[in-house]
């Protein structure tokens, strides 16, 4: 068994948000390199359709898409969900890497809840935990599949979602 047998994505579809630039930008690389398809998304569309430009011409297995899509309010998600709907049936991976930040200490990011760089990944009393921002993301993608609910869905589904609270 070789490497590529065992650590192969073909037939996989990926959603990198924040994946025109920078780490995302890397992972949607990584992720094609292993043969996955890869939905880049990000608030600057037109940037994504360029990484995707790019990330197509260097011939990996793989194959890219970018548009446009905003993490950061609860409508850009579930728009989000709705795009990504309309691209496949089927999504294997999410890497949530979209963020902002203003410069400040990370640790003073964390304690201010109402920011806008903590804004992808709360809730009502502050930062969501990874299971929880995981079950969420898994309930708006059943959603805009027409499913009652997410159990027929969870492509991001955690072992720990049954505890997690806000």
């Amino acid at each position: 068994m070789t490497p590529d047998h065992l650590f192969s994505l073909a037939g996989k579809t990926a959603l990198v948000t924040g994946g025109a630039t920078g780490i995302g930008r890397m992972a949607a690389e990584g992720l094609m390199g292993a043969g996955a398809h890869v939905l880049i998304a990000s608030r600057k569309g037109e940037a994504c359709e360029e990484a995707a430009t790019w990330l197509n011409a260097l011939d990996l297995p793989g194959r890219a898409e970018g548009f446009a899509g905003d993490v950061g309010s609860e409508a850009g998600v579930a728009a989000l969900a709705e795009a990504v709907a309309e691209r496949t049936d089927r999504l294997h991976i999410l890497m949530n890497n979209a963020g902002r930040t203003w410069g400040a200490p990370l640790p003073r990011i964390f304690q201010t809840r109402s920011s806008s760089a903590t804004s992808t990944s709360t809730g009502p009393s502050g930062p969501l935990p990874p299971a929880a921002r995981s079950r969420a993301w898994s309930m708006r993608w059943a959603m805009a599949r027409g499913s009652k609910s997410a159990s027929t869905c969870s492509p991001c589904r955690s072992s720990a979602d049954s505890q997690a609270t806000w």
